[in-house]
């Protein structure tokens, strides 16, 4: 990180931590933009001024977590000297979660994660349609299978709803 470029709004601790860590962090002359190198990329420091609305930002849109879960999703987008301290002390005056709020405050819930999308048809759901009318061949349910997927549907007529015709549909 060049010494002699001035980083934009960069107040004077964070500066120090800055220059004293030089490895840690990468400096964006173009758009003066200093990023703190994190796992495989690096992540913006957040100035003064913008922090409190990053944090609610995020707050609401991750639908009020906890501080520990909110630093979590922060700390992968985000970072400045006092993320943690200042994460911690935004919420603890969010109206929605005084109201809201119940013994269990701290407790820290995973981030939740996107489930797989399988391919076509690897997965599928099956239900029964019915009881319609008989027909002449005394069938009076559908049995139907739709790819997840594609929505691709498989439908027979069978006689009656058991688990038996459902493990027997091919």
């Amino acid at each position: 990180m060049d010494q002699g470029i001035p980083l934009p709004e960069i107040n004077d601790r964070a500066r120090s931590v800055l220059l004293k860590n030089t490895n840690e962090f990468v400096y964006d002359k173009d758009n003066e933009i200093v990023y703190k190198k994190h796992i495989n990329s690096c992540v913006p420091y957040i100035i003064s001024s913008a922090r409190a609305d990053t944090v609610w930002k995020f707050h609401r849109s991750y639908g009020h977590l906890a501080p520990k879960s909110h630093l979590e999703i922060l700390n992968k987008r985000v970072w400045w000297p006092s993320i943690t301290k200042d994460v911690h002390n935004w919420l603890k005056i969010c109206p929605e979660c005084q109201i809201s709020s119940n013994l269990d405050k701290e407790k820290h819930y995973k981030c939740l994660h996107s489930l797989e999308i399988p391919g076509p048809f690897q997965r599928w759901e099956i239900d029964f349609i019915g009881i319609l009318p008989k027909t002449k061949n005394h069938n009076k349910w559908l049995i139907v299978a739709a790819d997840y997927a594609t929505n691709w549907p498989i439908v027979k007529a069978t006689k009656e709803e058991t688990s038996q015709v459902a493990s027997d549909f091919n």
